[in-house]
C-alpha cells in the first residue's frame, strides 16, 4: 500500500465515522419516542389481560 492509499484509507474512515455519528443523532430522538411508544403498548395490552 502506498502512503496516498492509507491517506484516502483513513479518510474515509473517518468520514464514515462522522456520517454514522451523525445519523446516530438525529434517529436518537426518533428512537426514544419510538421505545416510549412501545413501553406503552406493551403496558396497555399487560392492563389489558388483567
Amino acid at each position: 500500500m502506498t502512503e496516498k492509499q492509507e491517506v484516502i484509507l483513513n479518510a474515509i474512515k473517518d468520514i464514515t465515522m462522522f456520517v454514522s455519528l451523525t445519523f446516530a443523532m438525529l434517529y436518537a430522538r426518533d428512537l426514544m419516542q419510538a421505545v416510549q411508544y412501545g413501553f406503552m403498548l406493551v403496558a396497555m395490552t399487560i392492563i389489558n389481560k388483567k
